[in-house]
């Protein structure tokens, strides 16, 4: 019997989790503004991978615990570096339409905290847009996919989930059988007064996940950008790693003075973390 699963969130946790499931299980995916309106979408990163000649996955495992500060929970770490580039082939096999050089092979791009040219892009730095693209081409006479509805509670019955809450435009409430619900609902960046998240990123499945009796962790994680553009107008505009990691371009302070030098040894190419 084909299960009926409810995934809450359309971003790209949510795209290939129901790329696996709908030939198997009735999929619907549920999200509270469009399809698009995420972060995965936004995304101008490319996905990063060792598949060049000079690089490997420890070299891969090792830069991205560096920049973790070993806080990364190993197993899960070594497990993602080592099927990125069985994964990556796969994507290319069915057409993922990734960043060539004129010879017909992957342009591999440098980004911050990589050692090693690793990064996979699509359409310049449109690599978010180009991937939900391709999932939405699986996906779209596959699920049944239910926008402008926010889910706002699991229905709990002997402590199980048997299914979710929404709240549709006219302020209707619906509630959604299923057998498994899944949370693919992103962080809560959104939040910040200046951010390059999505206005939509606001924290809902990790209230709804507390609610239900989710045990949460690591809630002082909340992804930023070293470099944005920010305009008096309120309009923010991330300004892609590639401008460092490709370009060259230096971060200097309002005095001209290169603010990454003497703390790290990658200089503007640092992990994250070293910018505050």
């Amino acid at each position: 019997m084909r299960q009926k699963i409810v995934i809450i969130g359309a971003g790209i946790a949510a795209h290939v989790l129901a790329s696996k499931l709908f030939k198997d299980s009735d999929v619907t995916m549920i999200t509270k503004g469009k399809w698009h309106h995420s972060n995965s979408y936004r995304a101008q990163g490319g996905v990063a991978a060792a598949i060049a000649a000079d690089d490997s996955w420890q070299q891969h495992f090792d830069d991205t615990i560096q920049a973790g500060v070993y806080h990364n929970n190993e197993a899960a770490t070594e497990l993602l570096v080592k099927e990125g580039k069985t994964l990556l082939e796969m994507l290319l096999n069915k057409g993922f339409p990734a960043d060539r050089n004129l010879n017909g092979s992957i342009s591999l791009g440098r980004e911050g905290a990589h050692s090693k040219r690793r990064i996979i892009h699509a359409g310049g730095d449109q690599t978010g847009k180009y991937m939900m693209q391709f999932y939405q081409q699986i996906l779209r006479n596959n699920i049944n996919l239910i926008e402008d509805q926010l889910a706002v509670d699991c229905v709990m019955e002997n402590g199980r989930c048997r299914g979710i809450i929404t709240i549709d435009p006219q302020n209707q409430y619906i509630f959604h059988s299923a057998d498994q619900v899944v949370l693919a609902t992103g962080g809560y960046g959104g939040i910040f007064e200046t951010t390059s998240n999505d206005e939509t990123i606001t924290g809902d499945g990790i209230a709804i996940a507390y609610r239900a009796g989710a045990k949460l962790s690591d809630l002082e994680f909340v992804q930023f950008h070293p470099t944005m553009l920010t305009l008096p107008e309120g309009r923010n505009f991330l300004i892609s790693e590639a401008v460092r990691g490709e370009g060259g371009a230096r971060l200097i302070d309002q005095s001209g003075r290169y603010i990454m030098d003497g703390i790290h040894p990658q200089v503007d190419l640092a992990p994250k973390r070293y910018y505050f």
